[in-house]
């Protein structure tokens, strides 16, 4: 959900999946003051994210609804985001891949949580897919690898042998 993110910034349900992945301490609540408070505003949690940290005290029209440390977590995840979509634009998909997972802290989170060596071994083999992007420009190899991906995962779910109509959408069958 990370790469989806750098890819498209206003992703929100990729935004919800890893604003807290590993934990920063950013409880349910603030999501759903972040959700909320966007929706109000009627742009995207990125955007609201960014607003937050743009916003001057003296604002009160739009002044967000978190208090110092709720903002100062908030902020610190949008910072973070910002450098991986920095990245994004000069590293190969393999390194930025390793940039990611070093910065966000993701390889301690998932080594130490449930079937952990098991997760980082797809992790090591999701790096290994990525290799066969590195010919692309950055940019260009990011949104091929996530169209792949999502080509992969949208076709897996599928069932041989089901006696049933099987729909798929026209992206999928090219």
């Amino acid at each position: 959900a990370y790469l989806r993110l750098i890819q498209n910034p206003n992703d929100s349900v990729s935004l919800l999946r890893v604003i807290n992945v590993p934990g920063r301490g950013i409880g349910q609540r603030s999501l759903s003051e972040l959700s909320r408070w966007a929706k109000s505003l009627g742009v995207s949690e990125y955007r609201a994210l960014q607003l937050v940290a743009e916003q001057k005290e003296d604002d009160a029209e739009t002044r967000h609804p978190f208090n110092s440390r709720s903002r100062q977590v908030l902020v610190g995840f949008l910072n973070l985001m910002e450098e991986f979509i920095a990245r994004s634009h000069k590293l190969n998909l393999v390194d930025l891949l390793d940039f990611v997972v070093k910065r966000s802290g993701y390889k301690e989170y998932i080594l130490n949580g449930q079937d952990g060596e098991e997760r980082w071994d797809n992790i090591l083999e999701l790096r290994t897919v990525a290799k066969q992007y590195s010919d692309l420009k950055p940019q260009e190899s990011l949104a091929a690898f996530l169209e792949e991906a999502a080509l992969v995962s949208g076709v897996d779910g599928l069932e041989n042998g089901v006696n049933a109509v099987t729909l798929i959408t026209l992206h999928q069958a090219k």
